[in-house]
């Protein structure tokens, strides 16, 4: 395991993945989310595991590269109390930037998942409006956490989510690249490198799985994503179908200086945390069905009502 030194120490008054969560539960602001997400990353409030970073070995052409992986999945919190973040491509490009790290490629991800200590199998939320929600990303979290049962969080763990990743395929339509999700045979349910989606796009199962962009290529040190993903003599040992030519996500309408929004106040109602919790039990098929069959039922015997008044109405006139 590689130790990663670009990427500050946790604050010790930082707030937990939950409370963090809690305390924007009411922001339903994709981008928003996103830069609350990116200040608490970045100032370092993620877990302590996710500092230790796995080495991945690769050959290809007789050539042998060795790059270093975030052990699982951003999350914001503690060791004790984390929630895997989502975010869009661009704030993910741009907590890359910030550590000196890239994201991950097609090919990475499967590399990544051969490689794994422990691998972990999709969990799908029926697909909805709530799937881009704070509260599906507290659910997934929990699912996730149930899956790795106690183990060493240390581990290098794959299969459980979608990567944010770099592909010629998406960025060429200015689409976003996601790979992966693994089923319980090891097979990507996303099994292509781009989506329908834009790229500020991100859902609860999507993850961002950051490269240490410092790695080494036959025994000597070089930048993983100039020196390897986008050269062509090298760039088969991580990308399928030649070097990366198109450039890691941008926004057009980036900032040019980010500033950081304090935190909404956390003075809230003891209740306010059930609120939230609520949320992750979407009304079921039945109930909905009931509902829908309960308004049809209403409609129809005020329809009756109103032309049976309507006949009343024409007699008392003649």
């Amino acid at each position: 395991e590689v130790r990663m030194a670009n990427i500050p120490s946790r604050k010790p008054d930082a707030l937990g993945g939950s409370e963090f969560f809690r305390r924007i539960s009411s922001i339903k602001n994709a981008s928003e989310v996103d830069s609350y997400v990116y200040d608490e990353i970045v100032s370092g409030n993620i877990p302590n595991f996710l500092r230790n970073f796995a080495s991945i070995n690769v050959e290809n052409n007789g050539n042998k590269l060795t790059y270093s992986v975030m052990s699982n999945y951003l999350c914001v919190g503690s060791d004790e109390d984390w929630v895997m973040a989502p975010v869009g491509a661009v704030t993910a490009q741009k907590i890359a930037d910030a550590f000196g790290c890239t994201l991950t490629t097609k090919k990475m991800v499967d590399q990544i998942y051969s490689a794994a200590d422990v691998k972990l199998t999709a969990s799908p939320i029926p697909a909805s409006s709530r799937m881009t929600q704070n509260s599906a990303f507290l659910e997934h979290s929990d699912r996730i956490k149930s899956q790795m049962q106690g183990a060493n969080q240390g581990r290098l763990f794959a299969g459980h989510k979608k990567d944010v990743i770099l592909s010629n395929n998406a960025g060429k339509k200015g689409k976003l690249g996601i790979y992966g999700f693994f089923d319980q045979n090891g097979k990507a349910i996303q099994a292509w490198d781009i989506s329908p989606h834009d790229i500020n796009y991100r859902d609860y199962s999507h993850g961002i799985r950051l490269v240490d962009r410092n790695a080494v290529l036959n025994g000597k040190p070089v930048d993983l994503l100039n020196d390897i993903i986008k050269n062509p003599q090298y760039s088969g040992l991580v990308i399928d179908g030649g070097p990366l030519t198109v450039s890691p996500y941008k926004s057009n309408n980036q900032k040019t200086k980010d500033e950081k929004k304090p935190l909404p106040s956390g003075d809230k109602s003891s209740s306010e945390p059930a609120k939230e919790k609520n949320t992750y039990e979407p009304k079921s098929e039945t109930i909905a069905a009931n509902e829908k069959s309960d308004i049809k039922g209403r409609n129809m015997l005020l329809s009756r009502l109103f032309a049976y008044l309507e006949d009343i109405n024409r007699n008392l006139s003649s």
